[in-house]
């Protein structure tokens, strides 16, 4: 039997019950970027969003993305983000074809995107090179100077 993937818009509820599983690669991102723990990172991300989603397998969540503003000072910039779970791994393909539709919603919103994705996080680099972002050279980012490529589109 096919599993049922869904995607609707993301709740504050959703929030735990994707970093109850979340994926160790996305874990390590969360703390480079921001030395928060998961939890407060994905909050503080759900709050500053302008439009959020939940993925869900079989009413399951897998994943949570959307966008957020950049900065008050330039609105046309938004800041695109996705955590998962080991879930959407064993999902991806039917989650990759839906993903094209939300980055033109993505531009709807701001018609600039940019965010930092952790080096070692080769998979996500990868999708987000298939998606059409500009992927940029590595370099130190976030509180402990780790290794991130900024990603752009519309730049």
């Amino acid at each position: 039997m096919r599993a049922r993937i869904e995607v609707r818009p993301a709740t504050a509820e959703d929030i735990s019950a994707i970093v109850a599983n979340i994926r160790e690669a996305d874990r390590r991102e969360c703390l480079a970027q921001t030395m928060l723990p998961p939890a407060d990172a994905l909050a503080a991300t759900m709050n500053s969003a302008l439009r959020a989603w939940v993925g869900l397998v079989d009413g399951v969540p897998a994943c949570l993305f959307g966008v957020s503003r950049s900065s008050t000072l330039t609105p046309e910039w938004g800041r695109p983000w996705l955590v998962g779970t080991p879930l959407l791994e064993r999902h991806e393909r039917a989650f990759l074809r839906r993903n094209k539709a939300y980055i033109s919603e993505f531009i709807s919103i701001a018609p600039k995107l940019e965010n930092w994705v952790d080096m070692r996080n080769e998979k996500a680099v990868r999708w987000l090179a298939w998606l059409g972002f500009k992927i940029h050279d590595a370099e130190p980012h976030g509180p402990l100077g780790r290794l991130f490529h900024r990603f752009t589109m519309g730049v």
